[in-house]
């Protein structure tokens, strides 16, 4: 412990220090964009699921997910996702038959020691 402090405060294992001997989350995107949507083409809420990856050494466990504005959880991976495993965050982004600029974010919260809060955005336009 004391070795550990001397080198943090004397600047030498900053590198180290920041890595993460825990889950790390990553997902296959954090960005979906629908791009331009012609009116015509709305029939409907559309659905989203973003697959999340444990790149860490120790089990992932995503504690909450949120929506806000226009978008609602449909369900996610409740269990812990072990090393090397995948799980998913299901959502369904409400679209409108009329012209709108889409940008709905979904907040995941896990135990990821960097990277605890996690913003999803959802973009485009329906025009």
């Amino acid at each position: 412990m004391g070795e550990l402090f001397h080198r943090i405060v004397a600047g030498t294992d900053l590198i180290s220090v920041g890595t993460s001997e825990g889950p790390i989350i990553e997902f296959d995107r954090e960005i979906q964009d629908f791009g331009e949507i012609p009116v015509e083409n709305i029939s409907g809420p559309r659905e989203i699921e973003f697959v999340v990856y444990n790149k860490g050494p120790k089990p992932l466990v995503m504690t909450n997910v949120e929506s806000c504005c226009g978008t609602r959880i449909k369900s996610y991976t409740r269990a812990p996702i072990h090393p090397g495993d995948s799980g998913y965050v299901r959502v369904t982004s409400r679209l409108q038959a009329r012209q709108q600029v889409i940008n709905h974010t979904v907040t995941v919260y896990s135990n990821d020691q960097n990277r605890g809060r996690l913003d999803l955005q959802i973009r485009g336009i329906v025009n």
